[in-house]
């Protein structure tokens, strides 16, 4: 009898693993991702410029650059992700 009970659960656990497993893959379109707007950052003068060192602008410029390479890569990747799902 307990091999009986230990078969009937085996059955089911099969049953339900088989089922949940062989069910059909939701399939939609993905939303398009928007585009963000670029922020403003505030201006600096020159003169306030004028207490760095040489090398501190440098890597302060060297920042803002890769920045906006990054974003570029980003938007790019955006754009390519958004063509694909049309």
């Amino acid at each position: 009898m307990l091999q009986l009970i230990k078969y009937v659960i085996l059955m089911v656990l099969t049953a339900l693993a088989l089922s949940s497993c062989g069910s059909c893959p939701v399939q939609g379109k993905p939303d398009p991702i928007e585009r963000f707007d670029t922020p403003n950052y505030p201006k600096i003068k020159a003169n306030e410029l004028a207490c760095l060192l040489n090398e501190t602008y440098k890597k302060l410029n060297t920042g803002k650059t890769m920045c906006r390479e990054r974003v570029k890569t980003y938007e790019n990747v955006i754009d390519k992700f958004n063509e694909s799902i049309k």
